[in-house]
């Protein structure tokens, strides 16, 4: 598939992606450069007898930071949603190829991206052709992906140890929030052996109503201020007396932020670490708690516990 930026032919690009190119738009220079990189992996794939997989990875390294040069200069351009997607699709067909890609873009309103996240960068590399697995595989090794695999082992070791410590007979028990949902009936299983007992998990406050863990996945990412601190005030409310909050989302940074952003259907504006932290001091867990960003900065770590 060969798509050239720099022609003016309407057969070869819309008419508002060829408007953007004659204004002297950088964002249309820059797809130039994310398409010739994909062109490039395809060529690797499909001329080499041995497949040189440090090519790739350094091909769509490549990629990645041009998508991110690509989706700054759309923000600075202010241009237009419908122009954007239409310049986006032009893309797309790569990075549909990558079956962990498409389930990212499948991710349903109001979905958080960190709890989808979850689900879609598990599996093995899988594509319908070589191009599709690769790009695959390449996206499951980068280092979101491998913080976000860290991430669910991390919480269900931390929830494991917090659980494991409580004292007396009561049945441990947790609470989910959405973004968690779709990992109760591992956390079931896997808690219930850690602890060597029942663990209660439900996704709503009538089914476990005093928990001693509530457990989230990115469902503070794209809630306002004001709803995030609403969130937390609340988590600390409902929970038992040395009960703790766990939640992993995204932070503001990472080396796939611009790439995930125009395909992968991750949010633009994310809080740093410093307004993360402000919002924990200011809800009612105070200082009881703490964050923790990954090497690449594109995963928090967040446990904070109501004081006994």
């Amino acid at each position: 598939m060969r798509i050239d930026f720099s022609s003016p032919d309407p057969k070869t690009l819309s008419a508002p992606v060829e408007a953007l190119r004659r204004a002297g738009c950088a964002c249309v220079e820059r797809a130039g450069r994310v398409a010739a990189g994909f062109e490039a992996v395809e060529e690797q794939l499909r001329d080499r007898g041995e497949l040189n997989r440090a090519t790739v990875d350094e091909l769509m390294d490549r990629v990645v930071q041009d998508a991110g040069t690509m989706a700054i200069a759309l923000r600075r351009r202010a241009v237009d949603q419908e122009m954007r997607d239409r310049l986006v699709r032009i893309l797309d067909p790569w990075v549909m190829a990558s079956s962990a890609a498409r389930s990212m873009q499948e991710r349903p309103p109001g979905a958080p991206v960190a709890g989808w996240a979850a689900r879609s960068l598990g599996g093995p590399p899988h594509g319908p052709d070589p191009v599709g697995e690769e790009v695959d595989r390449w996206l499951l090794d980068t280092p979101f992906a491998r913080s976000t695999r860290f991430g669910q082992r991390w919480l269900q070791s931390s929830l494991g140890q917090l659980l494991s410590a409580r004292p007396g007979a009561r049945e441990p028990s947790v609470r989910l929030l959405a973004g968690a949902g779709p990992l109760s009936p591992r956390l079931a299983h896997t808690l219930g052996r850690c602890c060597g007992r029942p663990v209660r998990i439900g996704l709503f406050a009538d089914a476990v109503p005093d928990p001693d863990a509530i457990v989230a996945l990115g469902d503070l990412d794209e809630a306002d201020d004001i709803d995030a601190l609403a969130l937390l005030d609340a988590a600390h409310d409902a929970l038992r007396p040395g009960g703790a909050f766990i939640h992993v989302g995204l932070a503001e940074a990472g080396s796939l932020a611009g790439f995930a952003e125009l395909f992968l259907a991750w949010p633009a504006g994310v809080r740093s670490a410093g307004s993360t932290g402000a919002l924990l001091a200011g809800s009612s867990f105070g200082t009881a708690g703490r964050i923790v960003f990954d090497d690449d900065a594109s995963i928090v770590r967040l446990v904070a516990r109501r004081r006994v």
